[in-house]
């Protein structure tokens, strides 16, 4: 999973706590702890979703404006949407 160095930096200060992600197949899995730049990240839990379960609450703790950019950040290329707990 690939987070820009700002988002980690958001993710070390507890200012993120959540990403959502659409893929084919997750390239993380819950429990797991990939080794980014930024240092170890946590990956408390994956859950497959669908899109209108994503709330604005999750696009808070995802660091955007609102529900509406954080599904405009998906892109619809076909997959699961996944909610991803940091």
């Amino acid at each position: 999973m690939l987070l820009k160095i700002d988002t980690l930096t958001c993710i070390k200060c507890n200012e993120v706590s959540l990403a959502s992600r659409q893929w084919r197949r997750p390239t993380v899995k819950s429990d797991g702890r990939p080794h980014t730049t930024g240092g170890e990240l946590r990956i408390d839990e994956v859950r497959p979703v669908t899109s209108r379960a994503l709330t604005s609450v999750d696009a808070a703790a995802a660091r955007f404006e609102s529900r509406q950019a954080l599904l405009g950040r998906l892109c619809d290329g076909g997959g699961d949407i996944c909610r991803v707990a940091l």
